[in-house]
């Protein structure tokens, strides 16, 4: 059965880091402040290991913890137009997604994604901007629980066409607790539960992320 192409648009432009993990979200996170570290003369040296066994930098910054995971590749068995390649696709945008979140490369990310992604291209603009002001985000984990939608899109309307050789992927990701540092703040943020829509674009003998979308708990 192919899918119409209302499954997924009109697009949010909302960044994946604003409806999903909820990063910019300050207010309603937990905050450590440095109030129990070393001050004055007596931090000059040495350094300060505040909650969570974070190191606190000379310029008041935290530092993020060493990591270094590879980037994620993709199986051989997504190098193929039908669902299974769809599918395995759908899966390797979301551990783009982790990767890009917890080491700041976007790059691998930006590869996988089309242009015409606003949702992609807001998602590494939002990741840029964090690290570039001296963020971080450390000890994210995005698990693929569910596929519940795997079709090809409809391309006999003018909407679909523009989706030619494309799938519409939807698929429940849950995210694990973890922590970030932003605006010269600690936060944690709690374990999330949400379904992601994607049109996953078939180009040639590759796959690349066309659209895609967080959908809102009333959904």
């Amino acid at each position: 059965m192919k899918m119409p192409l209302p499954f997924i648009l009109p697009q949010t432009v909302l960044a994946f880091v604003l409806t999903f993990s909820g990063l910019v979200m300050l207010s309603g996170c937990s905050v450590v402040s440095p109030s129990g570290a070393q001050s004055g003369s007596a931090a000059q040296s040495a350094e300060v290991v505040m909650s969570g066994d974070y190191i606190l930098n000379e310029d008041g910054t935290l530092r993020k913890p060493h990591v270094t995971p590879s980037v994620p590749t993709m199986d051989k068995a997504a190098l193929q137009f039908n669902e299974i390649g769809a599918a395995q696709a759908a899966y390797q945008f979301v551990e783009l997604v982790e990767y890009a979140w917890t080491t700041g490369d976007t790059q691998p990310l930006r590869d996988f994604s089309e242009e015409r992604c606003t949702f992609c291209q807001s998602t590494i603009e939002q990741i840029q901007t964090l690290y570039e002001q001296g963020g971080w985000v450390n000890g994210m984990r995005l698990t693929v629980t569910e596929k519940t939608l795997n079709a090809p899109i409809d391309e006999s309307t003018p909407k679909g066409s523009e989706y030619a050789n494309s799938y519409a992927v939807s698929q429940v990701v849950e995210t694990s607790e973890f922590d970030f540092f932003a605006s010269g703040r600690l936060n944690h943020n709690p374990a999330a539960r949400n379904t992601m829509e994607l049109f996953i674009h078939w180009i040639g003998s590759d796959w690349k992320v066309a659209a895609g979308r967080i959908l809102d708990e009333s959904e």
